[in-house]
């Protein structure tokens, strides 16, 4: 056996590489959200989402919307892109759900289902979307930190005036 082999199987079984850290993965610089972790939520979402649950449209929402905030409450620094995702997938599984309870065959994936139930027919039925919040925290700390620059300029400037 070679020393190499060696080495690699004496590592400990719990070693993961720091490049994967608690559902992130740091690629390029970016903060990303792992695969799995992707899809656990995604399987999270399937059982609430099944076409055939009998339940109505606002009560599926209300079952859905904690699973979507505690997820971005982990994971609402990672890169953006992934939120919109997420959000068309969750859409997607509510509008299969529309169309079921319609009796019309077909998983909600047509222009005609995007038309009849748009983005903003669930944002009436307060359907947490991940991509939203992102940009209202994005912003928040945005004017955190602005303010807080404004702060400190506004005391440099007053100091130096006071001296005249």
């Amino acid at each position: 056996m070679r020393e190499v082999d060696r080495l690699l199987k004496a590592t400990p079984t719990w070693w993961m590489p720091i490049s994967r850290v608690l559902g992130y993965r740091f690629e390029a610089g970016r903060r990303l959200v792992r695969k799995k972790s992707l899809m656990a939520l995604k399987d999270k979402v399937r059982s609430q989402t099944s076409r055939s649950r009998g339940d109505s449209l606002g009560r599926i929402i209300d079952d859905l919307n904690p699973i979507l905030r505690g997820w971005f409450g982990y994971f609402q620094h990672a890169a953006p892109g992934v939120f919109r995702a997420i959000d068309g997938f969750v859409r997607r599984r509510l509008r299969a759900i529309r169309r079921k309870q319609e009796t019309r065959p077909g998983f909600g994936r047509c222009k005609a289902d995007h038309q009849r139930w748009p983005n903003a027919f669930f944002a009436e039925h307060r359907l947490f979307t991940l991509q939203t919040a992102h940009a209202q925290a994005r912003h928040s700390r945005c004017g955190n930190q602005r303010l807080e620059s404004r702060v400190r300029e506004n005391r440099s400037h007053g100091s130096e005036g006071a001296g005249r």
